[in-house]
């Protein structure tokens, strides 16, 4: 079973909107940012994902994320297995209690990384952003959280996470660009080293799914 171990679990989680989609112009523009990083000889890097990168098993990873006001954002690990992980905020009621804002996470925190495992497949990020919260997706979410073992409540979260990427993909306006993650990012007294991360510009709506092979 392909699978990302989950070393430093990231204690985090988001959640999402459930309204009728409205037409792009009536779309409320939000920005954030993402990278995800790999481990080098150099430091950490980031993945390029114009095709799915290829990395061997024992390759370490860490998700950058940066939040903005206005942006709530979501991401899901499924593996080549079928198995999901709720990365991020990964807790019930999270936007409950906290607002977007302009913050800065790294999964796992600080310099702890996620491990790739044999044997090898492919692992597909869900990345998903919109300007308001995806209730039902929270929904599903806080139910497979209670009973991850449940294949019934797992389904649930797949099913929704493809309902809303479909609903959305012929309204999403969006804007990807590169931009520079200075070096001096610090969290905890760790330095980072500077990369390159990409920064959405969205109209409502965002989501990709990153995929990452590795053998």
């Amino acid at each position: 079973m392909a699978q990302v171990r989950l070393l430093f679990f990231a204690t985090l989680i988001v959640c999402g909107i459930a309204s009728p989609a409205r037409p792009v112009a009536d779309q409320p523009m939000f920005q954030f940012g993402w990278a995800v990083l790999t481990g080098t000889n150099g430091g950490l890097r980031p993945l390029d994902f114009t095709t799915p990168p290829k990395l061997k098993n024992g390759a370490t990873i860490q998700i950058y994320i940066e939040q903005k006001p206005g942006v709530y954002i979501y991401l899901y690990l499924l593996d080549s297995s079928g198995e999901v992980d709720f990365l991020f905020p990964g807790e019930k009621d999270f936007y409950s209690k906290v607002e977007p804002a302009e913050r800065i996470f790294r999964l796992p925190a600080d310099t702890d990384q996620f491990e790739l495992t044999p044997p090898g497949g492919q692992e597909k990020l869900y990345l998903l952003a919109a300007a308001q919260r995806l209730t039902r997706l929270e929904e599903v979410t806080a139910l497979f959280l209670d009973q991850p073992a449940d294949p019934l409540r797992k389904e649930a979260v797949i099913r929704e996470l493809k309902r809303l990427r479909q609903e959305h993909s012929s309204l999403a306006q969006t804007t990807e660009t590169s931009v520079p993650v200075a070096g001096t990012v610090r969290s905890r007294g760790v330095l980072f080293e500077s990369f390159e991360a990409t920064r959405v510009s969205a109209a409502g709506f965002y989501s990709r799914i990153l995929r990452i092979d590795h053998d």
